[in-house]
């Protein structure tokens, strides 16, 4: 058994409920569901057969020349394999003493083959070198471990052998997916600005008119509570017209004069409002004043007083919130409602979405 000194503050659950379905043991990869297991700080989770005779002592092919002694620590360790450091408090790890090297427990023997279409069209299969390479995948450097496909030509990280086909972030509207090549142009991420390298992986949208929306791997994965997997059963329902207008008139240059918006029973006419004059009347949709923004132009209706900001009217009828990751749909309040971004009583559009617990949430613009 584990000395005293190997012993993490781990809590032991019995599964129930089916809730582990879709865990695995950080040890054997085996799934959890159905078991005993351990789980610390929720970053990794073991069957209690696996905790019980984990290893104190291993040899591991990415540091052939000592054993790596099992170790608990309350510091940050930076793993060799994941390249990152773990800032819980409590965890477990393999250390050389004699090296300084160190493997977090939940990177320490990553599968052999990951097989799954939602990833790749074909099988990754595990590769040890110590010797460094430029992961297809994201376009940054990694070592000592890495998935291959044989059939692509591809060397991945082993976090990018996983890394999700379909997402959507929070701070764009259509879905991103996730590309090896990029057969255009060289063009600036959409995150950070930087360029994107054309011959390695990233993100991009998936509509045709917006083919030059790209963004690097990390800036667009690197916050998990930042975007949400999209399975491909679902991609179409991210990509229908979203407009919440008809077009009845437009100018020559294909400026839309006359609408018939979904939530006003009404046509509205596309007006400018003048500069010397000022309008007290406020939008029915963010209850703003239309003499307080800069824009000038307004739709309003003239049957009745509802007017709207032009940016108003064009927002979509389904977005993603960019705090909250689920489907929002545009709405028209009838009563006041409790915005839960800035905690007040609002009036006027709203988006509206459930949470993960079933709770509707609701969003003033």
């Amino acid at each position: 058994s584990k000395d005293e000194a190997h012993q993490l503050p781990f809590f032991l659950f019995e599964n129930h409920k089916d809730k582990l379905k879709t865990v695995s043991c950080s040890w054997c990869h085996e799934p959890l569901a159905d078991s005993t297991y351990v789980s610390a700080e929720c970053k990794f989770h073991l069957h209690k057969s696996c905790f019980d005779q984990l290893p104190t002592q291993i040899d591991h092919p990415c540091h052939r020349i000592h054993p790596l002694i099992l170790e608990f620590y309350n510091k940050n360790r930076f793993c060799k394999l994941c390249q990152k450091e773990e800032y819980d408090q409590h965890f477990f790890y393999y250390h050389c003493f004699a090296c300084n090297f160190d493997i977090h427990l939940k990177c320490i023997w990553p599968r052999p083959v990951i097989e799954a279409k939602s990833y790749h069209e074909h099988p990754f299969t595990l590769l040890w070198r110590q010797d460094s390479f430029t992961c297809d995948a994201c376009g940054t450097n990694g070592n000592f471990a890495s998935y291959v496909c044989c059939a692509c030509q591809l060397q991945v990280h082993v976090k990018c052998a996983s890394l999700p086909r379909t997402i959507k972030i929070s701070r764009y509207d259509h879905p991103l997916s996730h590309k090896y090549l990029l057969k255009t142009k060289q063009l600036d991420c959409q995150v950070c600005f930087d360029p994107v390298k054309t011959e390695f992986g990233h993100y991009h949208c998936l509509k045709a008119d917006c083919s030059s929306y790209v963004v690097h791997v990390e800036c667009a994965t690197g916050d998990p509570s930042l975007y949400e997997v999209i399975e491909d059963e679902n991609v179409a329902e991210y990509m229908v017209d979203c407009s919440t207008f008809h077009v009845i008139e437009q100018n020559k240059d294909g400026e839309a004069t006359k609408i018939m918006h979904f939530l006003h029973r009404h046509d509205l006419v596309l007006e400018m409002k003048q500069e010397d004059i000022h309008d007290s009347r406020c939008c029915n949709g963010c209850v703003v004043s239309l003499s307080i923004l800069a824009d000038p132009f307004y739709y309003s209706c003239l049957d009745c007083d509802f007017v709207l900001h032009k940016g108003c009217a064009e927002l979509p009828k389904k977005k993603h919130h960019w705090y909250h990751r689920f489907l929002t749909t545009l709405l028209s309040a009838n009563s006041s409602f409790y915005c839960h971004l800035c905690g007040r009583r609002c009036t006027g559009f709203c988006y509206r979405s459930l949470n993960i617990y079933g709770i509707e949430m609701e969003f003033c613009l």
